[in-house]
């Protein structure tokens, strides 16, 4: 059987001088086995297509005061697509592979990655899994309203090799996770890059290093495309009504070029465009899934209001498709009952969620479009809110805050004998009913309200907040009731922190957003804060790209809101 490696005509072939007796020096061994594979090389021993690719693709561009660099080059057939970035020797290595089930987004650190064996504390599987979670959330907003089974399959795994301590990963990690999946052919909607921007003597800094970051007043990661913002998380200290949306800006004139950069490094690498959307085929599948869904739900007795029917139809299909937001059991069920009215659709659970996600956005999309909400408020009316301390016995601190259909309860403890750094001595564990949440947000939202004994706290704060009902943003009642709940344990808060939601449908600002409003929003803003001013902001485009007017419009809501609640944390009031 003729080898894999055979050139198509003879080849002399000759052993490697390189015999284990040899007195030769090893670097002079190693010119002689260099020498011997170039000479190989030209008589196509080394050519067979599809095992790997001789020169690395490069692609090298400055982003503030570092340099990325970007390398890819063809593996062993079959092992998937990679990339090897740095940013000032942190480097990362990016890898996309198909199989399997679901979409699966991992980041790790090597032990050896900070150049000596290091410990795998808690602090640092907290850390990967906050990473991880950022470059999840990245990817997932590239897709836009890609249907699921277009990367259902695919694995995204992202490795620290080697760390610069004063150049944090998360930059560099969303950035190698763009550029491989842009160079895997994945279904994004274009290549995207991420920056830091701090804020030091009133002047932002593009991508602090860590020692400029301790100095800042300001730390905010934003995501996006050559065309728009996608996301942006961070916490501030107090910051002013213009900071963020200016901070953000900022940041987005740097992102394009970058994600400009990424697209040719991926275009050099061969990737395959994704095909464009069959618009006409993707509505006629949501056409028939609503209808199959639907079909017993409702019958509509001749000379009935229409109006009233519809809204009973709607009403059905919410009811039903909300199974599809309760993990994998309740998207199986949806894709069951959908197949067996109708079996040409021969759906899977992951298509069945994204389908329902679809019609869950427009059903509400054209309530809020006819001034109608589902809870009957007006577009700006809050939820009714209600908080209570001191509900749990033998704790140093609780309180539980209400906001709306979503409530949570906080407990707090206090360990003296445990004092450590300020980023280091604060935990906070987010229990929800899905685990959906990415407990190191709320970390986040907090710290920048927590006392500082020059750089120092004194004692271990540790949280567990407990998040009862779905109806709502889950950081909304987790932050205002963790600060209730420190301020009844006796920590020495800087000022009481609150948060609000808000959000914009079709063009209509909306205040304290539920949970189908979120799934349904253009736009989805979170933030914290004192009556002093921002704390922590979290920022989403679910249409992959926000333009700079619809931030400044849900920020317009927010600080309205905002100063008054942190005010008065207790206060309890009806919807109004």
């Amino acid at each position: 059987m003729q080898s894999r490696f055979a050139a198509s005509a003879p080849v002399p072939r000759r052993l490697l001088p390189c015999d284990h007796g040899s007195e030769e020096a090893p670097g002079a061994q190693r010119a002689v086995f260099i020498n011997f594979v170039r000479e190989q090389r030209s008589l196509g021993v080394f050519s067979a297509e599809g095992f790997f690719k001789v020169d690395p693709i490069v692609k090298s561009f400055k982003y503030g005061q570092q340099t990325i660099n970007l390398e890819t080059g063809a593996a062993v057939k079959g092992a998937g697509t990679y990339v090897v970035a740095g940013m000032d020797d942190t480097s990362v290595l990016a890898s996309v592979v198909k199989g399997g089930s679901g979409f699966r987004v991992t980041f790790e650190s090597r032990r050896s990655s900070l150049g000596r064996k290091a410990e795998r504390t808690a602090a640092v599987i907290r850390r990967e899994s906050e990473i991880g979670g950022v470059v999840r959330r990245a990817l997932l907003a590239s897709f836009g309203d890609r249907l699921a089974d277009e990367y259902e399959g695919y694995s995204v795994s992202v490795v620290l090799l080697s760390s610069n301590p004063e150049i944090p990963a998360d930059l560099i990690s969303i950035i190698a996770a763009s550029a491989a999946a842009a160079a895997a052919g994945l279904p994004i909607l274009a290549p995207f890059a991420a920056a830091r921007v701090g804020l030091i003597n009133g002047q932002f800094i593009l991508n602090p290093v860590r020692s400029e970051i301790a100095l800042s007043s300001l730390d905010l990661v934003v995501t996006g495309t050559a065309e728009g913002t996608m996301s942006a998380e961070g916490r501030a200290a107090e910051a002013g009504d213009s900071v963020i949306p200016a901070a953000v800006e900022f940041a987005q004139k740097a992102i394009a070029p970058a994600a400009a950069a990424i697209g040719e490094f991926a275009a050099a690498a061969g990737a395959a465009v994704p095909a464009a959307p069959d618009e006409a085929k993707e509505a006629a599948l949501l056409g028939k899934f609503v209808k199959a869904l639907t079909a017993d739900a409702v019958k509509t007795e001749e000379g009935a209001d229409e109006s009233a029917a519809e809204r009973q139809r709607d009403d059905a299909l919410v009811n039903i498709i909300g199974l599809a937001g309760q993990g994998a059991v309740g998207a199986e069920i949806v894709a069951e009952k959908a197949n067996s009215a109708d079996p040409s659709l021969s759906l899977d659970p992951a298509t069945a969620g994204m389908l329902s996600r679809r019609a869950l956005r427009s059903i509400i999309r054209h309530r809020i479009e006819s001034g109608d909400r589902e809870d009957g408020r007006t577009a700006q009316m809050v939820a009714a809110l209600s908080a209570g301390v001191g509900v749990i016995p033998r704790v140093h601190g609780s309180a539980f805050f209400t906001d709306g259909g979503i409530q949570a309860l906080s407990i707090v403890t206090l360990d003296a004998e445990r004092g450590a750094h300020r980023g280091e001595c604060f935990t906070a564990d987010v229990h929800t009913a899905d685990e959906s949440f990415d407990t190191g947000r709320i970390s986040s939202f907090i710290l920048p309200v927590l006392p500082q004994q020059e750089g120092s706290l004194t004692y271990q704060i540790s949280s567990d907040i407990e998040v009862i009902g779905t109806d709502g943003a889950v950081a909304v009642p987790s932050v205002t009731g963790l600060s209730l709940a420190l301020m009844d344990a006796g920590v020495g808060v800087k000022s009481a922190a609150a948060c609000v939601s808000a959000g914009i449908i079709g063009g209509t600002v909306l205040s304290d957003l539920t949970a189908d409003e979120l799934a349904a929003a253009d736009v989805t803003l979170v933030e914290s804060g004192t009556k002093s001013g921002v704390t922590a902001v979290m920022l989403s485009a679910n249409s992959a790209s926000c333009p700079p007017r619809l931030l400044r419009s849900a920020r317009l809501s927010a600080r309205e809101r905002l100063p008054l609640r942190a005010a008065d944390p207790h206060h309890q009031h009806q919807p109004g």
